[in-house]
């Protein structure tokens, strides 16, 4: 008599399963020019993939299942360790790589890679805090496009293509506008352009990056 599938089994199954479907289904209508590389999708069904292993091997010894000891958990948690560690260096590329390009003069005021990684970790938390500012301002504007009673496509016509930091340029099916809640919008009745601007003009404003105090006055600021 067939054995059934253990919950180990059925919950890495699920995960490598499940992985895959919210990838057809959530990214599957994007065209191709959004396609980007995004290693964390590529862990879920790694994980999956271990966990229904681990079950799998358990079911071929039933009489074996108990608890960890504690020799095995220190092995466990050192294995852990090991894998952390190895991606300390490719975590520290991809912070530099992700950082502005170095322009000649700050390359000479900051040589080493250590100086270099405290410049990303700035760009990194500027980042971050335009980024909060920008949801924040973003749900403001939500609550005045619902009053206004606009949609999408008028604030698009009004304003163009406003994206939030983070959302990349070519992933052309998403910006400010695909994240706010529109009420039905009412054809029949003309926009106000005016009171749309008086209202959003300010919410909807890029901020760019403040210049770093490091740059000399002949750098050029944003970076092309």
């Amino acid at each position: 008599m067939g054995r059934g599938i253990n919950p180990l089994e059925a919950s890495g199954a699920v995960m490598v399963v499940g992985s895959y479907l919210l990838v057809y289904f959530f990214r599957g209508n994007f065209p191709y020019s959004s396609l980007r590389g995004l290693g964390w999708y590529n862990a879920i069904p790694q994980v999956g993939t271990a966990i229904f292993a681990v079950g799998w091997w358990q079911s071929l010894r039933p009489g074996l299942a108990r608890g960890l000891t504690r020799f095995e958990a220190i092995v466990v948690l050192g294995f852990v360790g090991v894998l952390c560690v190895l991606q300390v260096s490719r975590a520290e590329r991809t912070l530099l790589v992700n950082a502005p390009a170095l322009s000649a003069k700050e390359l000479k005021l900051l040589p080493i890679p250590s100086l270099q990684r405290y410049r990303a970790l700035y760009f990194k938390e500027v980042f971050l805090a335009r980024q909060i500012r920008a949801l924040a301002r973003l749900e403001k504007a939500d609550a005045a496009v619902a009053k206004l009673r606009v949609g999408p496509e008028t604030l698009r016509s009004i304003y163009g293509r406003v994206l939030v930091p983070g959302i990349p340029e070519k992933q052309l099916s998403t910006d400010s506008f695909s994240l706010l809640r529109h009420p039905p919008e009412d054809s029949s009745r003309p926009v106000d352009i005016a009171r749309v601007r008086f209202a959003l003009d300010e919410l909807l404003r890029p901020e760019i990056d403040p210049r770093p105090a490091w740059l000399e006055p002949d750098d050029p600021w944003p970076r092309p």
